[in-house]
C-alpha cells in the first residue's frame, strides 16, 4: 500500500508514504526503494527516499551490505541522486563507506565532488581523520581546504579518538589554521585535553584579540586538569602570560594565583 501511494500525485502524500515506508521497512526493501531513488526525477522525493535509506542503513545488521548497493548505485546514478546518496553513506558510517565517498571527492561535477568533502567532514568516527588531512594537504579550492581542515579538526573531540591521536591532529592542524572560527575550534578540542604539553599551542592566541578570551579560558581549563607534576614550568609560564591579558579579569587571576601557590610544591 505504502509502495502504491509513493506513486501519488501529490508530493506531500508520496513524501509521508516515503517515510512511513522507510520507518516499517528493513534490509529486504533497500534494493527496491533504491532502484526507485535512482528513477526519480523530483528533488523532493529523492530527499524523502534519501531519509528512508537511512532509516534503513541504520539499523540494518549488516551495514556493510547496504555499502555495496549503494556504491553500484551511486556509479550510476545522476548527480541529484548521487549527492543524496552520498549523505546515506556519511549516516551508515563505517570504512568501507569511507572509502565510497573518498572515491567520490574525485568525481568531475563540481556538486558531487563538494558534497563529498562535506559527508567525510562530517564523520561521525575518527577513521575519517586521515582522509581528512590528506584533503586539506591535497587541496587547491579554498572551500575544500576549508571543509577538510575544519572537519579535520572536528574528529580531535570525537569519543573514539584517543586522547595522544586528539593532541597530534591539534599539533598538526596549528601550522594550516588561518581564520578565527578555526583558531576557536582548536582552542575548543584544546580544552578538553589535560595534557599540559599542549600549552604551546594554545599560549600564542593570548595575543590574539579575536580569541583571546577563548585562549584564557583554555590554559585556565588545561591547568585546572593536566596531572600534577606535569610540564610545571609550561603551565607557570602559561598563567603567568594569562593574568597579564585578562587583568580586567578579578576572578581568572585569583585562581590563576591559586594554582600557581599550588605549583610551588611540585
Amino acid at each position: 500500500l505504502l509502495m502504491k501511494s509513493m506513486e501519488d500525485k501529490d508530493e506531500a502524500v508520496r513524501a509521508a508514504a516515503t517515510k512511513s515506508f522507510g520507518d516499517l521497512s528493513g534490509a529486504g526493501e533497500f534494493s527496491s526503494l533504491l532502484e526507485k531513488i535512482q528513477k526519480s526525477r523530483s528533488a523532493g522525493d529523492i530527499a524523502a527516499m534519501a531519509k528512508a535509506l537511512s532509516l534503513i542503513c541504520g539499523g540494518a545488521t549488516k551495514p556493510e551490505a547496504c555499502v555495496q548497493k549503494l556504491a553500484d548505485a551511486l556509479s550510476k546514478s545522476g548527480p541529484d541522486t548521487k549527492l543524496a546518496l552520498l549523505r546515506v553513506l556519511g549516516v551508515t558510517g563505517g570504512g568501507d563507506a569511507l572509502k565510497v565517498v573518498r572515491a567520490a571527492v574525485d568525481d568531475l561535477n563540481k556538486d558531487v565532488h563538494t558534497a563529498a568533502i562535506r559527508v567525510i567532514s562530517e564523520w561521525k568516527t575518527g577513521d575519517a581523520a586521515p582522509v581528512l588531512l590528506d584533503l586539506v594537504k591535497r587541496s587547491s579550492a579554498p572551500v575544500d581546504k576549508i571543509l577538510s581542515l575544519r572537519g579535520y579538526l572536528g574528529m580531535a573531540v570525537l569519543k573514539d579518538v584517543p586522547a595522544q591521536d586528539k593532541l597530534a591532529i591539534c599539533r598538526e592542524s596549528k601550522p594550516m589554521i588561518q581564520r578565527d572560527d578555526e583558531k576557536l575550534l582548536l582552542l575548543g578540542a584544546l580544552s578538553n585535553l589535560a595534557d599540559a604539553g599542549s600549552l604551546d599551542l594554545v599560549v600564542p592566541y593570548l595575543d590574539d584579540q579575536a580569541v583571546k578570551r577563548d585562549a584564557v579560558s583554555t590554559v585556565m581549563a588545561i591547568a585546572e586538569k593536566r596531572e600534577k607534576k606535569q610540564n610545571t614550568v609550561v603551565a607557570r609560564e602559561a598563567l603567568g602570560k594569562v593574568m597579564k591579558v585578562a587583568a580586567d579579569n578579578q576572578a581568572v587571576i585569583k585562581r590563576a594565583e591559586e594554582m600557581l601557590k599550588q605549583m610551588e610544591t611540585e
